[in-house]
Parts: structure tokens; sequence; C-alpha cells
């Protein structure tokens, strides 16, 4: 008989026999587990390589095999599998957690091409599920965002500002495309998202008050947050109204004393702080703050007593 006589006569044997080997077999380990397991061990240590090689080659030449026998073993036990794997990853989280990162860092150009080649193959259904996900997780999302830009500031600048420069052509085409589309997006974005409204509108008043800005977000300028003006700005809010009339132009974000009084043109002028501190910024009706328009009572100083 010739071994690939004898290996296809195993394997027909093994199929014939498949309960009473597989009985056979749990008996014996039963009888014999820690002298098996313990010779394991030591035949493992000290056949690494060759193992490797055996358990690949193998695999070649039974793919089909095993990828049948897997299937049908998956299908049939399950329940069983998912609460194996349940638990195994409530018991090695961490272990799973450093495995998964040192794997990514070592595989990085790999994934990453894989992930690229994918999405293109399934564009629409990823960003159906990607909307789906964004949609049904939309608080943790925001909070991921929020914590993942504040860890990675720098690094975000440095590739959006490489981004713009190597893909020009590309962003001024889409804009170029989208023009219409874009703004009525911007448009309505601006009328619901109070974070995005305020931040906007400050950005864009403090690129008017000063020569250049230096690529600096206006939170980095000023020495506050968007969430601390929102705080400031709520306290001002007068009574009757809500953020809603900000949001529908009823409300107007005011310096009380006007960006026209003061004289700076960088932020190394201490007027530039005083004007876009926190305490000279309020909310005033539309009415109120179109009335006041630049007038600006200055405080006088009383005469010392001699």
């Amino acid at each position: 008989m010739t071994k690939e006589e004898k290996k296809a006569y195993d394997r027909e044997y093994r199929v014939r026999n498949k309960e009473k080997i597989k009985v056979k077999e749990k008996t014996y380990y039963i009888k014999n587990k820690e002298i098996k397991i313990a010779y394991a061990k030591r035949y493992n240590a000290d056949n690494v390589e060759k193992i490797k090689e055996h358990k690949k080659k193998w695999y070649i030449e039974n793919r089909e095999e095993k990828l049948a026998y897997s299937k049908e073993y998956y299908i049939e036990n399950i329940e069983k599998i998912k609460e194996y794997k349940k638990t195994y990853q409530a018991e090695h989280s961490e272990e799973i957690k450093a495995y998964g990162n040192n794997y990514y860092i070592e595989n990085k150009e790999k994934l990453d091409a894989q992930k690229r080649k994918y999405y293109v193959e399934h564009l629409e259904e990823s960003k159906a599920r990607g909307k789906k996900y964004r949609v049904e997780h939309e608080e943790e999302v925001k909070a991921y965002n929020k914590k993942y830009n504040a860890e990675h500031k720098e690094e975000i600048k440095a590739y959006s500002k490489k981004y713009r420069v190597e893909h020009k052509d590309r962003i001024e085409k889409f804009y170029a495309e989208n023009k219409e589309r874009l703004k009525l997006k911007e448009i309505e974005k601006r009328k619901t998202n109070l974070t995005y409204n305020i931040s906007c509108r400050i950005s864009c008043s403090i690129r008017k008050t000063l020569k250049d800005k230096g690529g600096r977000h206006w939170e980095d300028i000023v020495g506050y947050t968007v969430e601390e003006l929102i705080c400031r700005l709520g306290s001002t809010i007068p009574i009757g109204y809500t953020w809603s009339d900000y949001l529908e132009g009823k409300l107007h974000l005011d310096h009380k004393r006007p960006i026209s009084s003061f004289s700076f043109t960088s932020t190394d002028n201490p007027d530039f702080y005083e004007c876009w501190g926190l305490d000279n910024l309020q909310l005033l009706t539309a009415h109120d703050n179109v009335s006041k328009n630049d007038s600006y009572a200055k405080p006088y100083q009383l005469g010392l007593a001699v």
C-alpha cells in the first residue's frame, strides 16, 4: 500500500468510525490527561519551528476539508462557541487589547491597504453601516472624537496641512462641483448646531480683527474653550429667550465694549485679550444690539482727594 493509499484508507476509516474513535480518544485522554499535557508541553517547547512548518504544510494540503469541517462544527456548536469566546474575552481583555495593538503596529501598512480595498469594494454598504452606527451611538462617538482630537491635536493639524497640500487640485474640484450643496449644508449646520455656530462666529470675528492668526485655532488664541464660552453666554441670555432664539438670529453675540474701541493688530497687544475676554462677551436681542451699534459709555475715574 502506497503512502497516498494509506492516507486515503485512514481518512475513510475515520469517517466510518467517527463516533467510535471519538469515544475511544476521549476515554484515553481522561485516563492519561496529566501525562499527555506534560508531554505535549515539553514536545511543543522543543519543536516550535517544526510544529509550525508541519501545521502550515498540513493546512495547505487539507484546506478544503478543514474549512468544511470548521464550518460544520461551528454550525453545530454555535452557542457553545459564543459562550466560550465571551468568557475568554472577559478573562483576558488586557492581553487581547495589547496583542491587537502590537499586531496593528507591526502590520499597519498591510492592514490599512486591506481596509482601503474593502471600503472601495463595499462603498455603499460601508457608508450605510457607518451612518447607522453614528446615529445609534451619537453621544459615544462625540465623546470619543473629542477625546481623540484633544490627545492628537498636533498630529491632526500636521496631517490636515499635508493632505491639503498634496490633494489641492482634488479638494478644489470637489468644492467647485458641490458648491451649492455644501453651502446649504453649512447653513443648516449653523442653524441646528450651537457649538459649531458659536465656534464659527468667534473664529470669523477674530480673523477680521487680526492681520494674521498664524494658523492657530481660536481656542488656542483666546485661552478658553467653546464649552466655557457657551457657559458664559448662557448666563447672559435675556429673560424670556433661549438658545433656539440665538440659532434663529433673534439673539446676537455682542461685545460689551465694542471691538472698534480697542486698538490692536496682533495677540501680543493686551487689548486683544481684554476685547475677547469672557467678561466682555454677552448675548443681546437683535434689536438692542443694532440700537447699541458701536456706542460705549466709557467709565471714568474719580479724582482722588489730596
